[in-house]
């Protein structure tokens, strides 16, 4: 999912969503994964270079499921860089891939 549509979906989900569904699911990274799960009848979800660090290639052309990362503030606290105001208080967009997007590297 592209970046925009990301934020224009979590836009209309904030202004129309049900809080307490979402409350309880979680957090809302656990409620969007809980939807991603049902949609795909996938229960596996990692990052590119994770799956790549366990020996997988996501195929090419796969379609991307976004959530929240950690805050821009801690990841660049992390690398020993200093985050200004805004970026402290901002979460990234972290891109998942699930098991059946994905094919073994041959030995």
């Amino acid at each position: 999912m592209k970046r925009d549509e990301f934020k224009a979906m979590v836009k209309t989900i904030r202004t129309t969503g049900n809080r307490e569904e979402i409350q309880s699911a979680g957090g809302f990274n656990a409620w969007l994964m809980a939807g991603y799960k049902r949609q795909t009848g996938q229960t596996i979800f990692r990052t590119y270079k994770q799956w790549r660090g366990l020996g997988f290639n996501v195929r090419k052309g796969e379609s991307s499921f976004a959530i929240f990362s950690r805050p821009i503030g801690v990841i660049k606290a992390e690398q020993g860089k200093t985050a200004n105001m805004d970026e402290s208080k901002y979460f990234g967009v972290c891109h998942l891939f699930h098991a059946g997007q994905v094919d073994k590297i041959a030995a």
